[in-house]
Order: structure tokens, then C-alpha cells, then sequence
């Protein structure tokens, strides 16, 4: 099997697949191809492009390829009843055939995985939330939530729009960051438990570094990526 890492990087490894992912401390997507043995990359850099965006989540996802020509690996796909090639997503919480991902275009796969993501519960303190806040949350609340130290700062993301991502999407961009824990407010009133006034029509976005009070932030536009920008030129500023 090949694993696939960020920046064009990949690594063969020897287990099982049913060692793999219900070891793995987190979520795992496997592409299943059948490619010709004479292949040295197992049909990798013909899959690169779907695979290549899903290697930007290190902290929630490992990205493999395997192909079930390989003889090695015929019980493998066999137990995991392969049948034509294609993408599927196994969480923490090990299911045998996985979720399989539909196949689209390169952004719709990667979003299907995104939101396969989003419910998924990690172990480890620290780790991503994508659970809005509580109305009866506050400081204090939040970062025992996190149950680590190495969390320094909460971002506070409104969500509270109808079919709004802004607060998933935010978790993923800043998910470089390790020593911040996003949290998505899905009712905008909450932010007034945290001393925290915003127009109606504003972004409302918001950082709390610990033992401090919390801030307010001024995005330019409504976006996971908008809103990380303004994170970290914060966070370059602050510290």
C-alpha cells in the first residue's frame, strides 16, 4: 500500500487493511484501484489529483492507495469486498466496507470527505471540534473542553447561517495551527456570553487567548479561508 503525504510525498508500507484502519487513532480514506502490475506507483499519479487535496487534514485523515492486483493484497480487497476501482472513507469507529465516496469531481470528493469528517470524534486532547458551543458555555467551559494545555487560543466561527460551512470550512484551514481549537457557534446570540457585540450583517468571528478576555476579529469576506487569513495575521500581530 502507498500512503500519500502533502506536497507530492509518498511512502509504501506493509499491514493489513483491517489492521490499518481499526488502529488507526484516526480517520483513514482508501483508494481502491486495479492497476497493472508494471505500474511502479500503483496507478498513483493517475489518482493524484483527487488524492493530492486530501492530504491538506494530517490531523484528521490518512490518505492510502491499494491496489488489489498486487497478490499480496487480493485478500485484503477481497475481505473488503472490492469490486471496480474507487474512493472510500473509513472513520475512528471501524465499519468494514466504509463509506464509499461518489466519484466527481476532484472538490465534490474532497467535500464529501469533509463533511464525513465533521462527525467523527477524535480521543486525543486537543484534537478538532467541529461541535458547536452551548448555549451554557463560556470561557472556562471551552478550553476544559479542550482538556489540553497546549491549547492557547479558541476562535469563536458563526455558523448560524442555513447551509453555511463557514465554520467547518474554518476548522480545516487552521488545522496547521495545533495550539488553536476552532468552535463553530451555530445560534449568533451566544457571542454575547462572551462579552462579545456584533452588527447583524457583520462576519462575526472572534479569538480567546487563554486567561485573557475575548476579541474581536475583522474578516473581509465570509470564508474558511478569509477567516484563517484573519487568524493568523492576528496571530503573527499578537505574538
Amino acid at each position: 500500500m502507498v500512503r500519500v503525504k502533502a506536497k507530492g510525498r509518498f511512502s509504501w508500507f506493509n499491514v493489513t487493511l483491517s489492521e490499518l484502519v481499526s488502529n488507526n487513532p484516526i480517520s483513514t480514506v482508501i483508494y481502491f484501484t486495479d492497476t497493472k502490475l508494471g505500474d511502479k506507483l500503483d496507478g498513483l499519479e493517475s489518482v493524484y489529483d483527487v488524492l493530492c487535496p486530501l492530504t491538506q487534514f494530517p490531523r484528521l485523515l490518512d490518505v492510502v492507495l491499494i491496489n488489489c492486483n498486487r497478490p499480496v493484497n487480493r485478500n485484503d480487497c477481497s475481505s473488503f469486498n472490492f469490486k471496480m476501482p474507487g474512493l472510500r472513507f473509513f472513520p475512528t469507529e471501524f465499519k468494514r466496507n466504509g463509506l464509499e465516496i461518489p466519484k466527481e469531481s476532484s472538490y465534490e470528493m474532497r467535500n464529501s470527505v469533509m463533511n464525513a469528517l465533521v462527525p467523527v470524534k477524535l480521543k486525543k486532547p486537543g484534537s478538532p471540534n467541529f461541535d458547536p458551543i452551548l448555549a451554557t458555555d463560556s470561557v472556562a467551559s471551552l478550553f476544559k473542553q479542550a482538556a489540553c494545555k497546549c491549547i492557547h487560543y479558541i476562535v469563536l466561527v458563526d455558523q448560524s447561517e442555513p447551509g453555511s460551512t463557514v465554520g467547518r470550512d474554518t476548522v480545516f484551514a487552521l488545522l496547521n495551527r495545533e495550539s488553536i481549537l476552532v468552535r463553530i457557534v451555530n445560534n449568533a446570540s451566544f457571542f454575547e456570553n462572551f462579552n462579545l457585540k456584533f452588527l447583524r450583517r457583520e462576519n462575526k468571528l472572534a479569538i480567546i487567548p487563554r486567561s485573557r478576555k475575548a476579541l474581536r476579529l475583522y474578516p473581509r469576506r465570509a470564508s474558511g479561508r478569509a477567516y484563517a487569513q484573519t487568524v493568523n495575521k492576528f496571530l503573527d500581530d499578537f505574538n
